[in-house]
């Protein structure tokens, strides 16, 4: 008797069970990429004095896909002051991570191009001048065409630069192996000499270039002047 009192107890139990499980909803489905993509904002850190909170989130910059930059907002005890003030503008990949150095200091790191060899930055949260910022985008984005049009060799190679009318043969070959030096940029091979010596081969440039003097002078000047400055810079 007392088993089958069970029974029935047990299967009108299970019926319940199924019967609820039966009018409840689907659980939520929830797309892969929620799993993946990156936070509205995250990544909070205080400087070290306290008085400055920073933060990453996703910003698009000129119309570029949105990557992780980062953000400071100053405190005031616990409290937020004013509005959150962008400080990187990367468009290229999300910024990894960062941290502070000190109160005013942020370092994060980035490659250039996606060659994956990593550099450390460091953007200084007190001074940074959104300002100056957008002069020096403007100025890197016009600065090749404008200083090619003067007939002097544009620092990337994908400007053609103006060819003076009483140019020598010899800036004309310049020119031509300018072009060799690779698809996207030309790296200034005078920014590794040391400040003197940069400055007399600005010089002697010039000198060349207008053919006052030839290039065995140019070679054996460069030389003399390397010699004598460089073992006092590169220590």
């Amino acid at each position: 008797m007392f088993s089958f009192l069970r029974t029935v107890l047990a299967a009108g139990i299970v019926g319940a069970s199924l019967g609820a499980c039966a009018t409840q909803p689907p659980p939520r489905a929830y797309p892969l990429k929620d799993f993946f993509r990156n936070p509205e904002r995250g990544y909070f850190r205080l400087s070290d004095d306290g008085q400055t909170l920073s933060f990453m989130q996703p910003t698009s910059v000129d119309g570029n896909p949105a990557r992780m930059n980062i953000y400071v907002q100053p405190l005031q005890g616990s409290q937020l002051v004013g509005e959150p003030r962008q400080l990187t503008s990367e468009t290229a990949r999300d910024i990894s991570g960062y941290f502070w150095k000190g109160p005013d200091v942020v370092l994060y790191q980035k490659d250039f191009g996606g060659d994956e060899n990593f550099h450390v930055l460091a953007v200084n949260a007190k001074t940074y001048d959104p300002l100056v910022s957008d002069f020096l985008k403007f100025a890197l984005q016009k600065y090749p065409a404008e200083y090619a049009a003067t007939g002097a060799l544009s620092p990337t190679t994908d400007v053609e630069t103006t060819v003076p009318a009483n140019a020598t043969p010899l800036y004309r070959k310049a020119l031509d192996q300018a072009k060799d030096l690779g698809s996207k940029q030309a790296m200034p091979w005078d920014t590794q000499l040391d400040p003197t010596t940069n400055g007399r081969l600005q010089q002697e440039l010039v000198l060349l270039v207008q053919g006052e003097i030839t290039p065995q002078q140019f070679t054996e000047t460069m030389d003399s002047t390397i010699a004598q400055n460089a073992p006092k810079f590169f220590k």
